[in-house]
């Protein structure tokens, strides 16, 4: 079976209505497909498709009930970049861990005025206004992201900095020339990325001699929740690890960055816990990701729902933790 997911904002108001009820739902579509519609408390609740596999990833339309209609977007790994980890990401940038991440990137960065400088899977644009400021107006950003959407959000986010370039392209094609760059970064992006040798080969033609790369990339094995049954916990963070192609990059990218010739390679954690299941946290919207991400991968309703909801009970007993351990790479090429 093939896994569509759609957000309730893409919907038609009745079955909107439905959705955020709570209740979980199953319909027939036109087309043969069996539609889930997984109900609570968050207006930004998603709808899962799941299509006979016969039918090409590239279908046109599927037709809902006839009456509501829904294109195919772009996703990866089943993950909708464009909303799941977008709003992620912001939420992140806006909590004291996020702060924290970007201070220690900016410190070890060493950026000069007029330095050149590309932050790689830039997203929302995040990071790009304080390099922006880092660089002046002598200096050159570039914020490349594979996402339209991503970089439009950008756009928006940084329209003050006349110093920002954008390119929508992959990690392994940038385009730009060689030996142009003072400095790259990354957050949480390579992990993402199926073949990370061909994107480091890129980031290595295109620094100077001396230049830095930054990394912060996610030890996926520690983002855990805590406070839900032994078991089910499990079986939710088993499924997750399909989200990513690396889920331990970190543990791998010194010494992929040694045989490039990089030298002066450091790691340092930024490893957090949050112990509040809050309505704005970065744990309270991972959760809601991750149990999306859970249905995809052949849990039941039934069985995401009783997760979310023994996390819940967690939280009012005092009980609840979620943990992430972030880690920053640095090392300056040769």
């Amino acid at each position: 079976m093939l896994i569509f997911k759609v957000r309730s904002s893409q919907l038609a108001s009745q079955t909107e209505a439905l959705i955020n009820a709570g209740p979980v739902a199953t319909i027939k579509s036109a087309a043969g497909a069996d539609v889930t519609f997984f109900g609570g408390e968050d207006a930004n609740l998603f709808v899962y498709f799941a299509l006979p596999s016969s039918r090409p990833l590239a279908t046109k339309q599927v037709t809902v009930s006839k009456r509501l209609m829904f294109k195919n977007r772009r996703f990866f790994l089943g993950v909708d970049f464009d909303s799941d980890l977008g709003k992620l990401q912001r939420l992140m940038a806006e909590s004291i861990a996020g702060t924290t991440r970007r201070n220690a990137i900016l410190n070890e960065m060493q950026i000069q005025a007029g330095d050149t400088i590309v932050d790689i899977g830039c997203g929302a644009g995040h990071l790009l206004t304080h390099l922006a400021k880092a660089v002046g107006d002598s200096g050159t950003i570039y914020g490349l992201d594979p996402s339209e959407a991503q970089l439009e959000q950008a756009r928006k986010r940084c329209s003050e900095f006349e110093n920002i370039k954008y390119i929508e392209k992959n990690a392994d094609d940038s385009q730009l020339e060689t030996d142009s760059c003072h400095s790259v970064t990354s957050t949480q992006a390579l992990e993402y990325v199926p073949d990370v040798e061909p994107a480091l080969d890129e980031i290595t033609r295109i620094l100077k001699s001396g230049g830095a790369f930054v990394n912060v990339s996610i030890l996926w094995d520690h983002f855990k929740f805590h406070g839900a049954e032994e078991k089910l916990n499990g079986k939710v963070h088993e499924a997750f690890r399909a989200h990513c192609s690396h889920q331990m990059l970190p543990m791998e990218l010194p010494g992929k960055l040694e045989r490039r010739g990089f030298e002066s390679v450091k790691d340092r954690s930024l490893a957090f816990v949050i112990t509040r299941r809050d309505n704005n946290s970065p744990a309270r919207y991972s959760e809601a990701v991750m149990a999306n991400f859970a249905l995809t991968q052949g849990l039941s309703v039934e069985e995401v729902s009783d997760w979310k909801s023994q996390l819940e009970k967690a939280d009012q007993q005092g009980r609840f933790g979620f943990t992430s351990f972030p880690v920053l790479t640095s090392a300056y090429l040769s």
